[in-house]
């Protein structure tokens, strides 16, 4: 009977899913967001402000792994690495893939749709997401402001479209303004536990 080798297997287990939580979390554009361990269930649930429920099924996010005995012995451990490097990418393509489009669901039911006329974003379009979306400050009154999403070209034209017109800038922080009122007024509504 050949050793099976318990501990080793163990430790690969541990790198392998401390290499894929890093990975699927520090390289993606929701790395901010809140992330919690679930252990039972088979479907999540948010409560809106005004008391309604949006229940969602979880989703598998996976991907396949093999290496065969050559790689070993050419490659050793290395060989290992970079099929779970690609793994990774595999799995955090899911996992972006699961978060945008319950995002998406999540949007259309609070009614923070905005529909452009043309398939990029454009300034104008911007400037009423901003309007319709919450802004978090921190201590010292800083905007949190969520990180604008999408096609780089896309992305690019509408930067090249907000730094013509220095208008938007000044509509932007007139929206900011109004937004740290609204946020001050929360703030100072909130009550305190111990």
């Amino acid at each position: 009977m050949l050793p099976d080798f318990i501990r080793i297997k163990a430790k690969f287990q541990e790198i392998a899913i401390s290499l894929l939580q890093e990975s699927a979390v520090c390289s993606s554009a929701f790395r901010e967001s809140p992330r919690t361990c679930i252990f039972e269930g088979n479907r999540g649930s948010f409560r809106f402000e005004d008391g309604d429920k949006l229940e969602s099924p979880y989703k598998d996010i996976s991907a396949e792994m093999s290496i065969t005995e050559q790689e070993i012995i050419e490659k050793g451990f290395d060989a290992w690495l970079e099929r779970l490097s690609a793994v990774a990418d595999q799995m955090q393509r899911q996992w972006v893939q699961v978060l945008l489009e319950e995002a998406d669901r999540v949007t259309r039911k609070t009614g923070n749709v905005v529909r452009g006329k043309n398939a990029s974003v454009s300034p104008e379009d911007y400037l009423e997401m901003f309007e319709k979306i919450e802004i978090r400050f921190d201590n010292r009154g800083n905007p949190e402001i969520p990180e604008l999403m999408g096609n780089p070209a896309n992305l690019a034209k509408f930067q090249k479209d907000w730094d013509a017109n220095p208008e938007f800038e000044e509509k932007r922080k007139a929206i900011l303004k109004t937004k740290k009122g609204e946020w001050d007024d929360r703030e100072s509504r909130r009550k305190l536990v111990d």
